[in-house]
């Protein structure tokens, strides 16, 4: 058959990332990116047979717990990732172990059991370092300093990545270096380093540009937009970050486009079109509740609250609020429940209600400090102080 341009250009890159392809014709190729690219436009993961985590090969059980990981379906990919990594012990195959290891410290981390992760991203580094896998060595270092950012620690997140990037000098892996850089960049981001951030960034951007990445383009774009609203130049963050959400809408990447209509929500909120805001937040709704991201949709609710505190639409607030507290919950997603109770916590203060305004408060510091979460922890702890 016939190849599109764009799908001779997807069978090249996946011949260059994926070695053990090359005895597959072009045609084979194709069929297979196009039914990957069928499952993403139906929202789902692409299972890759009809049977269960127990019939599964240990293999399939980790590729397909790290699709449903990827989509926000946390306890679906814990349940197949626990079973892959059970029959990679039973067969002794420590590259499974450390895939499925790393991948369940990253459910813990996302899930705000911080410790756990780590201990558990540390299991994963000393196989990695048994079978001299770099790569392997490479991305557990880059979940760690993931680790660390999400709990505001920046100094420990940016040595990490910093290791992820020396690795993947070593292994001369650009692909790799691009992840770092971009990644280097979101924390200089949040440690307010601006400057450091936006470098990090460009070079992210110009390693993707260079490979043809244009996943990891659009990435650095939405995070280029970010920077750029936080200093001011929305305009030219608009534009970056709608270049974003129409590259990954071409790459059928619904979870990207999703996050990166979020970020145009902060966008507009800040500059105070706030039905610009919902809007963008709602289509994000749609796409994360289409998917099944779980936790991208109880921050997409927090997010549609804190709008409708701004309107002063108290009812739909609250709801939203609500909405986002019992998912966050439910899948135990502690650094979202926070969000939400501190974003309680603004709105009863905004109604001069300051006895309900403080109990919200305590309660996200509480969460805050349990999952080691400092620099939030300390901001309501300065809002229970002006309250």
């Amino acid at each position: 058959m016939k190849l599109s341009n764009e799908l001779e250009r997807l069978v090249a890159q996946a011949r260059k990332q994926y070695p053990q392809l090359q005895n597959q014709s072009d045609e084979a190729l194709a069929q297979m990116i196009m039914q990957v690219l069928a499952a993403q436009d139906a929202g789902l993961p692409h299972r890759p047979s009809n049977a269960g985590p127990q019939e599964m090969p240990a293999e399939q059980c980790c590729a397909y717990g790290e699709q449903l990981f990827n989509t926000g379906q946390w306890q679906e990919a814990e349940r197949y990732l626990l079973a892959g990594l059970e029959k990679g012990e039973k067969g002794g195959n420590l590259r499974i172990q450390c895939q499925a290891t790393d991948l369940l410290g990253a459910i813990c981390t996302y899930r705000g059991n911080f410790h756990e992760g780590r201990v558990l991203f540390q299991r994963a580094l000393g196989m990695a370092e048994r079978i001299n896998d770099l790569h392997l060595m490479g991305l557990i270092y880059n979940d760690i300093g993931e680790s660390y950012r999400r709990q505001g620690h920046y100094p420990q997140a940016i040595e990490h990545y910093r290791k992820q990037a020396e690795i993947s000098e070593r292994a001369r892996d650009d692909e790799g270096l691009a992840v770092s850089a971009g990644n280097l960049g979101i924390a200089y981001m949040q440690q307010g380093d601006l400057d450091r951030a936006r470098e990090s960034l460009e070079l992210a951007l110009q390693l993707n540009t260079k490979l043809g990445r244009d996943s990891g383009v659009a990435k650095n774009c939405s995070s280029l937009g970010d920077i750029l609203c936080q200093q001011g130049s929305y305009e030219r963050a608009q534009e970056m970050l709608v270049r974003s959400v129409e590259i990954k809408t071409r790459l059928g990447d619904k979870l990207g486009v999703s996050r990166s209509y979020i970020s145009l929500g902060v966008l507009h909120t800040q500059t105070g079109n706030l039905d610009a805001a919902l809007q963008v937040y709602e289509r994000a709704l749609r796409l994360k509740e289409q998917i099944g991201d779980e936790p991208g949709t109880a921050t997409t609710y927090a997010n549609l609250a804190t709008v409708y505190r701004l309107k002063g639409d108290v009812p739909r607030a609250l709801d939203n609020y609500d909405k986002s507290l019992k998912t966050a919950q439910r899948i135990g997603d502690r650094h979202c429940e926070a969000t939400a109770y501190g974003g309680l916590g603004s709105l009863y203060h905004d109604l001069d209600d300051r006895a309900q305004a403080r109990v919200h408060y305590e309660k996200a510091k509480g969460l805050y400090e349990i999952i080691g979460d400092v620099p939030h922890a300390q901001q309501m702890a300065r809002l229970l102080r002006e309250t």
